[in-house]
Formats: structure tokens, C-alpha cells, sequence
């Protein structure tokens, strides 16, 4: 915020820090009736929140701290399930001279174009851009994107309340300077000397790097994060830039010269460090689980041949189905397609966390 406050979401809560770093307020988005985790957010210059829900495919927005909260349905493309798998991870950026909301419609390869009352006014023709994320105005009727796939930072006018003419583009290509298959950007920062700061990734936008391209839109240089960084999100604040990894739950921030810090208010670190626990439990589970996957079945298959109802050949005694063992390997065989079901179940569950 102008005023240099930052609000942070982890944990399920809407962490709201004042310029010295220290934390003022924590609200728990859940007693708004919110999602926990929202895809983005962003807030008004009056301190409303406005966070895009991927369950539902709409906007949320709220004064704070405890509502109430009102819908605002702009056309977001939904998914049927998309409740249980959320899949629309939607980008929002709040213009407050224009009143204007404009969104990523990840899903709907669209960028969307809402005023304050939540009335759609224009989106973005086909394969104009896809898998779009992060948006920002630098300059009244500007608005820059970064377009995922097409592997770009695009500027596009938008003065006519429509995606119009390119201004301005950035190939993201960083061959030789972000790591080998990080090719994906979804988020951005830019200085005033025109350097920009991305977010390049790998597929399923995993394990990014943070690469520094210079003002003529040339990769500069890798800023060096440790080899198990899982960075979501890049935000400027207190002259740094802080880095959100939800993965390893870990709020962190790195300088124009690469020295990293972190927060400072222990009680919120504190917090972090207790609310990582359960994930990790899971992804313990989630190994054994994927451990099942492979053994399972090959202790199924030798069960199944020490009953003698597994031959070389494929030939088997024309007693078989007389066999008291062929109903024990039945059995065998159900409990074998239990356990893969679990373990499959596990797996899945385990990326709703």
C-alpha cells in the first residue's frame, strides 16, 4: 500500500504488517467466509479486500476486519468440479483512477475488463493470450501482463475500456541464464531504472527462478535462491523484494544485490513454522502412498505366484477353478486394488492442501 503496509495471506489468515516490518493484525479469512486460499488478491486504497475465489470462479470483496462480503460475479470461466480441484487460479489488479478491475481468466485464456460494480465491460478476443497472469498499470490507460505461454510481458492499450492495440513486449526467453527448463513466466516486478525482476518456471509452474532482465529486455543475470525454492509469488516493499514460497512456507526477501533476509516479527514466523507441520505429514504420507503405487502390485504378482496361479507361459492346471487357493487370490487381488486405490486417493488429496 502507499503507505507501506503489506498484507500477506498464509496460514488461512490475511496478515496485515506496517512499514517497520512488524505485524499489526491477523484476520482469518475463513470467518469472512472467503476461500483460505485465494488464487490473488489485491485492496483498495480505502483498505477493502478483493480476492479471486477458485472454487467458484468470482470475485470477493470485503471491508475489514470482519465483513461483511459481497459477490461479484465478472464471467470467469468455471470447471465442472472445480469445487473439489479449484483450476482457475485468476489474477486480479485494482486501477483506482479508472475504477476498473482487470483479471487474468487463467483458465479462459482471457483478460477481463470489470468496473467497481462488478459489470463486465470487455475481455480480450481469442489467442490474443493464454494462460495469462500478473497484471499491473504502470501508466493511466497501460495495462501489462504477463502471457504465460506465448513465454511474454505484454503491454496492451487499455484508455478504450478494451484489450486493444500492443504497446509494448518483452520476450521472457532466458536460455543460458535461468536453469534448463525454466521457461514459463507467471509474475513480475520492475524498477525504476527499467530493470525488471520475473518469475520463470518449469512445467505445472513449479521450481522457479528469479531472473533480471536488464531495461533493453535482455536476461542479465540468475538471482541464486536455494536449490529446494518453490517462489509463488515477488512483491517490492521496504526496498527489497519479498518472495512468497508456499511450498516450503517460507516469506523471504533478496536485494538489488542478491542479499536474501526474511520477516522479522517472530510471532508470525512462529506461526508459519507450526502451520507447515501437518503438509509435511502428508507428504510423508504421499511418499508411501507413491511407494504403494510401485510395490503393491509386485507383491501382488508374488502372492499370486507362490499360490501357483501365476505361470510362465500363461498356462495354468485345469483344476484352477477348483483350487481353494484361486479364492484366497481373489481376495489378494481386491486388497492389492484397495491399497492402489488409497494410495491414488492420497496422492490426489494431497494437492488440495
Amino acid at each position: 500500500m502507499p503507505d507501506g503496509t503489506l498484507y500477506l495471506v498464509s496460514h488461512g489468515m490475511l496478515h496485515v504488517f506496517d512499514a517497520t516490518g512488524r505485524r499489526r493484525q491477523a484476520i482469518d479469512l475463513a470467518q469472512l467466509g472467503v476461500p483460505p486460499r485465494p488464487s490473488d488478491f489485491e485492496m483498495h486504497r480505502d483498505g477493502r479486500l478483493v480476492i479471486t475465489d477458485p472454487n467458484r470462479s468470482v470475485l470477493h470483496r470485503c471491508k475489514l476486519p470482519a465483513g461483511p462480503c459481497e459477490v461479484l460475479d465478472v464471467g470467469l470461466k468455471s470447471v465442472p468440479g472445480q469445487e473439489v480441484l479449484p483450476l482457475n487460479a485468476a489474477k486480479i489488479h485494482i486501477d483506482e483512477n479508472a475504477r476498473r478491475y482487470y483479471i487474468s481468466d487463467n483458465a479462459g485464456f482471457r483478460i477481463l475488463i470489470a468496473d467497481f460494480d462488478g459489470r463486465l465491460l470487455a475481455q480480450s478476443p481469442a489467442r490474443v493470450v493464454r494462460h495469462p497472469n500478473q497484471l499491473s498499470v504502470r501508466s493511466p490507460g497501460e495495462l501489462t501482463v504477463v502471457d504465460t505461454d506465448n513465454r511474454r510481458l505484454v503491454t496492451f492499450d487499455v484508455s478504450g475500456d478494451k484489450l486493444g492495440r500492443i504497446l509494448h513486449e518483452m520476450d521472457t526467453e532466458a536460455s543460458g541464464v535461468a536453469r534448463p527448463g525454466r521457461l514459463l513466466p507467471f509474475d513480475s516486478v520492475r524498477f525504476e531504472d527499467g530493470t525488471t525482476w520475473m518469475l520463470i518456471a518449469m512445467r505445472h509452474m513449479k521450481d522457479a527462478d528469479i531472473i533480471e532482465f536488464d531495461p533493453s529486455g535482455h536476461a542479465a543475470r540468475r538471482l541464486a535462491l536455494d536449490e529446494k525454492s518453490d517462489p509463488f509469488d515477488i512483491e517490492r516493499w521496504r526496498d527489497r523484494v519479498w518472495i512468497a514460497d508456499a511450498t516450503n512456507y517460507r516469506f523471504e526477501s533478496v536485494d538489488r544485490n542478491g542479499v536474501r533476509g526474511q520477516i522479522e516479527d517472530r510471532d508470525f514466523l512462529e506461526e508459519v513454522e507450526q502451520a507447515k507441520i501437518r503438509p509435511q505429514r502428508w507428504r510423508m504420507i504421499r511418499i508411501a502412498a507413491q511407494l504403494g503405487l510401485a510395490l503393491v502390485p509386485v507383491l501382488g504378482v508374488l502372492v499370486l505366484w507362490r499360490l501357483g496361479l501365476v505361470w510362465p507361459g500363461g498356462r495354468a492346471p485345469a483344476s484352477l477353478g477348483r483350487q481353494p487357493a484361486t479364492l484366497a487370490a481373489i481376495r489378494i487381488v481386491l486388497v492389492v486394488a484397495t491399497l492402489v486405490m488409497a494410495a491414488l486417493v492420497t496422492n490426489y488429496f494431497y494437492h488440495l492442501l
